[in-house]
């Protein structure tokens, strides 16, 4: 029929993911924090393991895709970022989101360090075309 079709996922089945190649147009893939580091954030040891064989199966793909980063201000700073940034250009990401959260009980947008740091958010900017930040 012609529609464009996307993929909005964590990552957590890349062999389902693969399934799709030829499939998809475009897939948007949430990373959590950097990989060796997942099971801080996820409460899952080794949970980084899935979310980057699916970013490596869409770059080896050439997939057009966006990595978004959900930042939970406790839990993810500026160092981590640049940490996630550097693989996801590695693998030669054009499109990087920040996004802001909000607190699962209160709904409040918590922001953090992140958001307000000129220079990481140049950098980025720097590094990748699509570079882009979304707010609660």
């Amino acid at each position: 029929m012609g529609f464009a079709t996307g993929l909005h996922t964590s990552g957590v089945l890349p062999d389902r993911l693969a399934r799709l190649d030829g499939l998809l147009d475009w897939v948007g893939l949430d990373i959590k924090a950097p990989f060796n580091r997942y099971g801080a954030v996820t409460g899952l040891d080794g949970s980084g393991v899935r979310a980057k064989a699916s970013l490596d199966h869409l770059a080896e793909r050439g997939t057009p895709h966006e990595i978004r980063v959900t930042v939970w201000p406790d839990l993810i700073g500026p160092a981590e970022i640049i940490e996630i940034a550097d693989q996801a250009s590695s693998r030669s990401c054009q499109d990087f989101v920040l996004q802001e959260c909000r607190h699962p009980y209160t709904g409040k947008a918590l922001g953090g360090q992140v958001f307000s740091d000129a220079v990481l958010l140049e950098e980025l900017k720097a590094r990748f075309p699509g570079f882009k930040v979304r707010r609660a």
